[in-house]
């Protein structure tokens, strides 16, 4: 999709009249000027509904994809600037919580995990292969680990990725810091109380595991979430509980946030059908209908709050908390991110498939990036 967009986008072409972005895309997409600014559809009231409702969007993810400072590469309203406004939150929210077994852990006499440490000794303990039951499952393929897990315990343990700034170009990455290399220690201390081959499994395996009743905890995203609530999509609906990410100290709870902005291509030749059509899609009926019917993550306060969502997937309940507490990916506010979060993956995988220790990997990393940063002028020459 990403590479699609851009192909587009840099040919000025008019494939796309509207645009579902990622908000890791928008240095990318919105910086360069590629998507249209929406205030001026907004002030029209012969196109913008009255039934829009701004304030009834999630504020942390409507202030935060909603606009988008295209000086300093930044979101808007969630860096502090009021930025401009180029999208509109799209088909979901995100953010990254734990899911656990509720029953399992009761009938092993196990608190909550509110930290890592403890994390790993439940894991153990609820560890059953021979029954195909096993007390961790992670997504650590390439594509998924840096997202999945690795971020989360990085940011609970307190670790900052970055330091300096980009207005002076000063910046400097902390792969190799105590909390990076801890976080993917912890995550290599779980894999014995993991699924063979765990190493292999993207998203979709791993919540797999845990919507058949094989797996205990999962660190997950709130978007892949849904199959695990729905009576129809798992077997342990009625089992399940999302919890805060454990952490250290103040930083308990903070996690990785995600979710996609709905946007208009500047080389649309159907602009104003376009705005009509994304006010459909982020409107109050229709995330209520992507939630009730699939379990997904939603963008409203309405639909969090709405009696039958919270009968059916009780778990929303604690969803305002827990995304209050989530943060960006650092890598994002660079050009560069894919390259970067690339570089991470690869060696945090090969770690997790015994190629590499924790150390290695991020110390390897941090060389990498520090190239990287230092080639596109983000950094001083050596």
């Amino acid at each position: 999709m990403h590479d699609k967009m851009m192909a587009a986008f840099r040919a000025n072409a008019p494939t796309y009249d509207m645009a579902m972005l990622n908000w890791m895309f928008y240095p990318e997409m919105i910086g360069p000027g590629w998507i249209e600014r929406l205030e001026p559809y907004l002030e029209n009231t012969k196109l913008t509904s009255p039934d829009l409702d701004f304030e009834d969007f999630i504020p942390g993810f409507r202030d935060f994809f909603v606009w988008f400072d295209t000086k300093k590469l930044h979101w808007g309203r969630d860096a502090g600037t009021q930025g401009e406004m180029y999208c509109l939150p799209g088909p979901h929210t995100d953010c990254t919580f734990l899911v656990v077994r509720r029953d399992v852990l009761e009938k092993n006499g196990q608190e909550y995990p509110k930290d890592w440490d403890a994390y790993t000794q439940i894991a153990k303990v609820i560890n059953n292969p021979k029954e195909n039951f096993y007390g961790n499952v992670g997504a650590y393929r390439i594509e998924d680990v840096y997202y999945q897990d690795w971020f989360a315990r990085f940011v609970s343990l307190g670790g900052q990725l970055y330091t300096g700034s980009k207005e002076d170009k000063s910046i400097w990455p902390h792969y190799d810091s105590e909390e990076a290399i801890q976080a993917l220690q912890g995550m290599i201390d779980v894999l014995p109380y993991s699924p063979p081959g765990v190493a292999q499994y993207g998203m979709t395996e791993a919540c797999d595991e845990v919507a058949a009743g094989r797996a205990g905890m999962i660190s997950n995203w709130a978007m892949a979430s849904g199959r695990f609530w729905l009576p129809e999509l798992s077997k342990v609906s009625d089992k399940v509980e999302a919890i805060e990410t454990p952490g250290k100290g103040e930083n308990f709870g903070k996690n990785c946030r995600g979710g996609f902005g709905m946007g208009i291509p500047k080389g649309s030749k159907n602009k104003e059908a376009a705005w009509l059509w994304i006010q459909y899609f982020v409107s109050k009926k229709v995330d209520l209908y992507r939630c009730l019917k699939y379990g997904i993550a939603p963008t409203r306060l309405s639909t969090i709050r709405n009696p039958e969502v919270l009968q059916k997937m009780p778990f929303w309940k604690n969803y305002e908390q827990m995304a209050a507490k989530s943060v960006f990916i650092d890598e994002a506010l660079f050009p560069e991110v894919w390259e970067l979060i690339d570089n991470a993956s690869r060696h945090q995988n090969a770690a997790l498939a015994g190629l590499e220790t924790a150390e290695k990997a991020m110390l390897a990393t941090q060389d990498q990036n520090v190239a990287v940063l230092r080639r596109a002028g983000w950094i001083p020459s050596a």
